[in-house]
């Protein structure tokens, strides 16, 4: 079986996960496709004697991520959710399962710990896991990409389209002063929200941004998407869930061209051009293994239930 491992190179603490994996895949004679940005943690690595090519029978190195997952079988991810959100722009649709291994914060989705991943692996050669299914949401718009500015394109040639697995946002640019944005769905007027920003988000994202914000969780798998703004002016102005076969229109009401957009974290510029927002025909796969279920994961990551005295007897 041959694996693919993507992970942030630059964040701290990776290298001992990463190759705790890689000895364990190694030692089950498993192929690990390894992109480039990441050789430099392997100093030393398992099955390697004196750093060359031919002591590394199971490790393929790659030169970059896409070409480490096209030829894989399931992807390891090693870090947070933010790598999972990274990994799934370039898995979603390909039908090939996520792993991952949490060395962030909370982890939603990188559901495993680092001393849990021989269990895992052994687990998931043996068949026992179960496959996730998380779906996303797609925007477009017309625009030009900030790098294209200035050479005569013109922005209503150019549709822009992006997928999101967590949330598409909409905010000012230093977030010191309010941002007016009109919501239709399915042509109709949802509201004029004055706020610090506005959320679309999917079931997968309502444990991120969307619950900071005071938006509902929604168990994975339900098929709406909610529109939650940040910080509204008016305090009855309240997130709303809609059906995931909607369409909503978004409309930035800001002429000073200050209004950013964001999907998954990844920011750009967006001008008044409204933004169509709708079921996305991507999805990524996120592997399961039998003890874990999502209202486990609530449990454990918010903490619900736990009583602090407790602790303290």
């Amino acid at each position: 079986m041959n694996w693919a491992v993507i992970a942030n190179p630059d964040k701290p603490g990776l290298q001992a996960p990463l190759l705790a994996a890689i000895r364990i895949l190694h030692n089950r004679n498993q192929t690990v496709r390894l992109p480039s940005s990441l050789f430099g943690l392997m100093e030393p690595h398992p099955g390697q004697s004196d750093n060359k090519e031919a002591d590394k029978p199971h490790l393929v190195r790659c030169t970059n991520e896409n070409e480490s997952v096209s030829g894989s079988d399931i992807v390891l991810v090693i870090g947070g959710d933010g790598t999972i959100l990274h990994t799934a722009q370039r898995v979603m649709n390909l039908e090939i399962p996520i792993l991952g291994i949490n060395t962030g914060r909370l982890g939603f989705m990188a559901s495993i710990q680092p001393q849990e991943i021989e269990a895992a692996v052994e687990q998931i050669l043996a068949g026992n896991y179960e496959i996730d299914r998380r779906k996303m949401l797609t925007a477009s718009f017309q625009g030009i990409l900030p790098e294209k500015q200035g050479e005569g394109t013109k922005a209503d040639e150019l549709t822009r389209v992006f997928h999101a697995l967590n949330e598409h946002l909409f905010y000012k640019k230093g977030h010191v002063s309010l941002i007016s944005v009109t919501v239709r769905l399915n042509g109709q007027l949802l509201n004029r929200y004055l706020a610090d920003g506005l959320i679309i988000t999917t079931p997968t994202g309502s444990t991120a941004y969307n619950l900071s914000a005071g938006g509902p969780i929604v168990m994975p798998g339900t098929d709406v998407m909610v529109v939650t703004p940040v910080s509204p002016h008016t305090l009855t102005t309240r997130p709303v869930v809609v059906p995931l076969d909607s369409k909503l229109q978004i409309t930035i009401d800001e002429p000073d061209g200050t209004a950013l957009y964001a999907y998954d974290g990844i920011q750009m510029p967006i001008g008044q051009n409204p933004v169509t927002i709708t079921a996305s025909p991507n999805h990524i796969q996120l592997i399961r293994l039998p003890h874990q279920t999502y209202f486990q994961t609530l449990r454990n990551k918010l903490m619900w239930g736990l009583d602090q005295r407790e602790k303290r007897e």
